[in-house]
């Protein structure tokens, strides 16, 4: 039987449990459909660059013939993945405030979180939450390119050395932002399609589903095109986005539909 390591984030992870609908039982996985022996790594709040280098690891550890990777967004900022990152402070202020994270309110825990933050980013004067965001995501929209996709090439190398199987595909929109920012989303998704490591991986043995996974370059992610469909009756519900079991039995069969073969 065919050995196949899967990796990902909460979408992907058969232990999930929703922090919105408490009594949500999560029963069945996407890769539940999948025809072999399968071992799924998915780390719920996992970064890219974390779900590559798990995958690395048990490479080495499950020497599987397949690896099957479902990408979270690529602007994760608030998990513990990108610690070093200062937005992940702002995160928890609109965590012990519990209001959105680009709310006005006057709320003074907040407030200090986000001169902190400012200090940090070295933006002294006050900003407010959203664009101080705008401008960190600004700077470093290459950043956020770069290491995902320096990530994936180095995984594209050591599947095709060893003789492995790679397919990836997009879970989420690629690049998360607030929709009166567009030109934010416009401007990572030209540089993405634009970039030389991306342009690498069609060098190598690799299946990419749905790539560019830009809507706007004819590419696509699973959350638009599964997920959004029928108003939310994929989802768990209650302010969960994630796949409930018809969800993701839809993922699954979709996959299975979807993915190339190729030969090694």
């Amino acid at each position: 039987m065919e050995k196949i390591l899967v990796s990902g984030d909460s979408f992907t992870n058969p232990n999930y449990r929703s922090h919105h609908k408490t009594d949500y039982v999560h029963k069945f996985t996407w890769t539940d459909k999948l025809d072999g022996e399968v071992t799924n790594i998915a780390v719920s709040g996992q970064c890219n660059p974390g779900m590559i280098a798990n995958t690395l690891d048990q490479i080495h550890i499950n020497k599987p013939d397949r690896v099957i990777i479902a990408l979270s967004c690529w602007s994760r900022f608030s998990i513990v993945g990108h610690r070093i990152n200062p937005l992940f402070l702002l995160y928890k202020a609109k965590s012990a405030a519990k209001y959105w994270i680009f709310s006005e309110l006057d709320n003074q825990e907040y407030k200090k979180q986000l001169k902190w933050l400012s200090g940090m980013m070295k933006t002294y004067d006050y900003k407010s939450p959203e664009e101080s965001i705008r401008d960190f995501l600004y700077e470093n929209i290459p950043h956020l390119i770069w290491r995902t996709s320096l990530d994936l090439n180095t995984l594209a190398f050591v599947c095709e050395s060893q003789g492995i199987k790679l397919h990836v595909f997009q879970m989420l929109h690629p690049f998360g932002v607030p929709h009166k920012h567009e030109n934010l989303y416009t401007d990572f998704s030209t540089k993405l399609i634009a970039s030389d490591l991306f342009m690498n991986l069609y060098d190598r043995k690799v299946d990419l589903i749905g790539y560019p996974w830009i809507r706007n370059a004819g590419g696509f992610n699973i959350d638009d095109k599964i997920l959004s469909r029928e108003e939310g009756k994929h989802r768990v519900g209650d302010g969960d986005a994630h796949p409930n079991e018809q969800g993701h039995r839809l993922i699954g069969d979709w996959f299975n539909a979807n993915y190339t073969d190729y030969e090694i």
